[in-house]
C-alpha cells in the first residue's frame, strides 16, 4: 500500500507547521517547573524537535529561493536580511547591555555579535542563528554541484552522519552537535523543494513510513532513557528526522487557523525574544511572589511580554527593510 506525497500540499501548509513548531519550542525553552518522570515531562523534553520541523521548512524554502533569485548575491541579500535585522534588533542592545553591567570588552561582544561565540566557544544561546546563516550562505553553491553530479546528494548525507556518529566526542567541536545532527532534516527539506518545482509527486509505502516514523519515536524514548535498553542521547536529535518529517507532513494538511498562523508568521521574532525576556523576568526579585512551586504564572507573563516586545521589534525590523530597500533603489540608479 502507497501514499502520495503532494510537496505543494506541503508548502500550502507550511506555515501551519512552522506556528506548531514555535509553539513546541517556546514550551521546550520555558522554566516551568513540572513532575520528574511524567508524560507531560516528556512532552516538554522532547519540545526541540519543533527546531527539526523549521529546518525542513527551511530547506524547502531555500531551495525555491536558490532558483529563484537571477544572482547568488541577490538571494543572499534577501535571505541573510531576513534573519540579520532581527537578530541585531534584539542582540545588539542585549549584548550592549551585558557588556557595560557585566564587563568583557569590546572583543567579546563583537565575538557574540558575529556568532563566533558557537563555533569557537560552544556559547549554544543562538547556535540556530548561527547555523541557519550558514546553510543559508553555501546552499545555493551545493544546489550547482548536486545539479552537475547527482551523487552530491547521497555523499553529503551520508558523511553527515557519519561524520556526526564518530566525530560526536571530538575534543573542541563536541558544541557542533547541536547543529550537525540537524543536517540530515534540512537535505530531506532540500529534496522537497526540488520535487516541487518540478511538480512532482512522491509515492512511498505506508507501513514504510509508519515503521520509520514509530521506529524515531522507540529510539528517542531510549535515547531519553525512558525504556530498558538505553542509546546515547546524542543520537535523540538524529531520531527526531523521521518523527519531525512525519508530523511536519501531517500538519500541513490541517486546515489553518490564527493561532498557529500567528506564531508561524512569527516564529523568528519569537524564538529571538522569548528567553532573553523569560531570563529577565526570573532576574527581578519582585517576581518571585508569582513563582509558586510551578513558575506557571512567570511564564505566562514571559510570553505575554514576549508577545508585546515582537509586535515592536516588527514594526521596527519594517522600518529598517523600507529604509535598505529604498537605499538599494538609490544605488541601482
Amino acid at each position: 500500500m502507497k501514499i502520495t506525497i503532494d510537496p505543494k500540499r506541503y508548502m500550502d501548509g507550511r506555515i501551519t507547521v512552522m506556528g506548531v513548531a514555535a509553539i513546541l519550542i517556546t514550551w521546550f525553552h520555558c522554566d516551568v517547573i513540572i513532575t520528574l518522570g511524567s508524560l507531560l515531562e516528556l512532552f516538554k523534553l522532547t519540545g526541540d524537535i519543533g527546531v527539526d520541523m523549521f529546518l525542513f521548512a527551511s530547506g524547502a524554502g531555500i531551495y525555491l529561493a536558490a532558483n529563484k533569485y537571477p544572482s547568488y548575491f541577490e538571494y543572499l541579500y534577501r535571505r541573510v536580511r531576513r534573519v540579520l535585522i532581527p537578530y541585531l534588533c534584539v542582540y545588539v542592545p542585549v549584548y550592549s547591555y551585558e557588556r557595560v553591567m557585566f564587563g568583557g570588552g569590546y572583543s567579546r561582544f563583537l565575538k557574540r555579535i558575529l556568532l563566533l561565540d558557537f563555533w569557537l566557544e560552544g556559547d549554544l544561546g543562538n547556535w540556530y542563528i548561527a547555523g541557519i546563516l550558514l546553510l543559508y550562505i553555501i546552499t545555493p553553491l551545493w544546489i550547482k554541484l548536486w545539479k552537475k553530479h547527482r551523487w552530491v546528494y547521497a555523499g553529503t548525507f551520508s558523511a553527515v552522519l557519519v561524520g556526526y556518529i564518530f566525530l560526536r566526542n571530538a575534543p573542541g567541536i563536541i558544541h557542533w552537535n547541536i547543529f550537525l545532527c540537524r543536517i540530515p532534516v534540512y537535505l530531506l527539506g532540500l529534496a522537497f523543494g526540488k520535487l516541487l518545482l518540478e511538480k512532482r509527486k512522491l509515492e512511498v509505502s505506508l507501513p514504510l513510513s509508519v515503521g520509520a516514523v514509530l521506529c524515531g519515536v522507540v529510539l528517542i524514548l531510549a535515547a531519553m532513557g525512558r525504556l530498558p535498553v538505553g542509546i546515547p542521547g546524542a543520537y535523540k536529535c538524529l531520531a527526531y528526522l523521521p518523527v519531525a518529517v512525519g508530523l511536519s507532513l501531517l500538519l500541513a494538511k490541517l486546515p489553518s487557523n490564527k493561532f498557529t498562523n500567528y506564531f508561524g508568521v512569527r516564529s523568528l521574532e519569537i524564538y529571538l525574544v522569548f528567553e532573553t525576556v523569560q531570563e529577565m523576568v526570573h532576574s527581578l526579585p519582585q517576581m518571585e511572589v508569582f513563582a509558586g512551586n510551578t513558575k506557571i504564572m512567570l511564564a505566562i507573563f514571559s510570553l505575554t511580554i514576549t508577545l508585546v516586545a515582537v509586535e515592536i521589534l516588527c514594526l521596527l525590523c519594517k522600518l529598517i527593510d523600507k529604509t535598505l530597500d529604498k537605499m538599494v533603489s538609490y544605488i541601482k540608479k
